[in-house]
């Protein structure tokens, strides 16, 4: 789970170089470390053939997928896709109404497949990652659950 996140957080991270410092990408490293012990709620391992692919997780809320990071040899396999419709689905079993999401800006791939999935942009805008410790440009999407 830590290294498929840590190589997802590489592969979206290429075109910011502020994410290129040392400093950054360990505290990355290190933060996906942490995660399987800190994550709480709805987490969701995803599999190709036997191998990690991806995971994602509701950790902030039953109405936020807080988490969606799929191996780079996984993307564009419908890895993503099937962990978002299985967290909309159980969104739908517990009568949530509204389900977000976030991510940096410059992840335009994982914008794509928001959109695809029905999200909309609700807001773009700096804030600090408490991770990293730095403030970078998110955007949060939401979309209604059906």
């Amino acid at each position: 789970m830590s290294e498929t996140g840590y190589q997802a957080w590489l592969t979206s991270s290429i075109a910011d170089p502020v994410f290129t410092a040392p400093e950054i990408r360990a505290r990355a490293k290190s933060a996906f470390a942490q995660f399987p012990e800190i994550l709480k709620g709805d987490i969701q391992m995803a599999f190709v053939d036997g191998v990690p692919a991806g995971w994602g997780a509701r950790s902030e809320g039953p109405d936020t997928i807080s988490d969606l990071w799929i191996a780079p040899v996984a993307q564009g396999r419908g890895v993503g896709s099937a962990l978002i419709e299985h967290f909309l689905a159980k969104m739908a079993e517990e009568r949530v109404s509204t389900a977000f999401i976030e991510t940096w800006t410059l992840n335009e791939g994982a914008i794509r497949l928001y959109r695809r999935h029905g999200f909309v942009i609700v807001w773009q805008r700096e804030t600090q990652s408490r991770d990293l410790g730095i403030p970078f440009h998110r955007t949060r999407l939401s979309r209604a659950v059906s």
